[in-house]
């Protein structure tokens, strides 16, 4: 299998999404344990080898200490304009839809799709968890505050539907 040097494609510098920390280490952990993701979403770079997919995956390799990668990681995109390019690189860090929750919890609990690096942005950016739990003859009761009265009515239907005793004030 033909290879590429990683050193050979380079960060885009406009590139509009950032990665640090614990989220780094676990797309880190992802990369490490499932590989074939690379062949099925590909870094797309262009003419000059700059990345227009992929940056985040990309410092993730070199922290990682890869030298080559097969070139199965990689498609060129040489035929865009200079405005393309800038679109691509938008629009590919824009998520589009939402997490359908019912389905996920259908599917996979919390812990797996966290032990493979998703989070679920609607829980950590539209609920609080306040430092108040009760303990009751009915189980635990935890006090959540939400950001504003949508997030509120979308959480207390979710919990209802999960079989939950929910109040709402």
């Amino acid at each position: 299998m033909p290879m590429v040097k990683l050193a050979s494609i380079k960060p885009h510098p406009k590139n509009p999404r950032k990665i640090s920390g614990p989220k780094m280490e676990s797309l880190k952990k992802s990369l490490q344990e499932f590989p074939k993701m690379m062949e099925l979403q590909p870094f797309v770079i262009d003419e000059k080898r700059i990345c227009l997919r992929g940056n985040m995956r990309l410092e993730a390799l070199r922290q990682l200490n890869y030298i080559e990668i097969p070139d199965t990681w990689i498609k060129k995109a040489s035929d865009l304009t200079p405005e393309e390019k800038d679109r691509f690189m938008a629009l590919d860090n824009d998520h589009f839809g939402e997490w359908d929750y019912d389905v996920m919890a259908a599917n996979w609990t919390l812990p797996t799709v966290q032990s493979w690096g998703l989070s679920m942005p609607r829980l950590s950016q539209s609920l609080s968890l306040t430092s108040s739990k009760t303990k009751t003859d009915k189980g635990t009761i935890v006090r959540v505050k939400c950001t504003n009265t949508a997030a509120a009515q979308d959480l207390y239907k979710d919990l209802l539907a999960k079989g939950f005793e929910v109040e709402l004030k």
